[in-house]
């Protein structure tokens, strides 16, 4: 009785000793089997991605259907040919704007350099007059650049009747949303046909 006893003890406190082995086994097990499981998974989608490749390259593929946000609007056309303009881009609200300032329009003279502006919407997808740059004379080569809800316009030059050009120091602040422009202090160097952009 005495040996039976302590061969009992013995299996007791090896059970024991290795109990703590069992949850250690348990997730390895789920471990392995949910590698096994994602690596199948993994293995039939590239299967099938690389049967509908082969069908798209052998001309054989039906057309598939994603599902997808739809795409945003594209702007159209300006109202009025225009080259050398200022344009600008921003997001607010989610809605996109996208601004033209100033250019030349398709006679290439002098008396062509505009002063307009055009606002286009996402949400309307249409362009829109805006109020001209208040300068005297319209710039060619000016630069604007989207900046939170707001417009930069920086410079730009004037073309005189002799064909004089003049570069011009003017920076304005242009709110999309009022129409509105606002002086501010000039460049100490005027610049045309320069580069801006945002960075805040």
């Amino acid at each position: 009785m005495k040996a039976t006893g302590n061969t009992h003890e013995r299996c007791l406190a090896r059970r024991s000793s290795k109990a703590w082995l069992a949850p250690i086994i348990l997730l390895a097990v789920i471990a392995t089997g949910f590698f096994v499981v994602t690596q199948n998974f993994v293995t039939q989608i590239n299967v099938l991605e690389m049967k509908r490749n082969a069908a798209l390259l052998l001309g054989d593929a039906e057309p598939v259907s994603v599902a997808t946000e739809p795409a945003p609007p594209i702007p159209g056309s300006l109202p009025e040919p225009l080259t050398n303009n200022a344009v600008a881009e921003f997001t607010q609200n989610g809605v996109q704007y996208l601004m033209s300032f100033m250019g030349l329009g398709p006679g290439k003279e002098h008396e062509d350099i505009s002063k307009k502006a055009w606002l286009w919407r996402s949400d309307t997808a249409a362009w829109e007059p805006f109020p001209d740059v208040p300068v005297e004379q319209g710039r060619l080569a000016a630069v604007a650049v989207g900046l939170y809800d707001r417009v930069l316009l920086f410079g730009g030059y004037t073309v005189a009747p002799d064909g004089t050009e003049q570069s011009t120091p003017e920076v304005f602040i242009i709110n999309p949303l009022d129409g509105s422009y606002k002086h501010r202090a000039e460049m100490p160097v005027p610049v045309d046909d320069a580069v801006a952009f945002a960075y805040a």
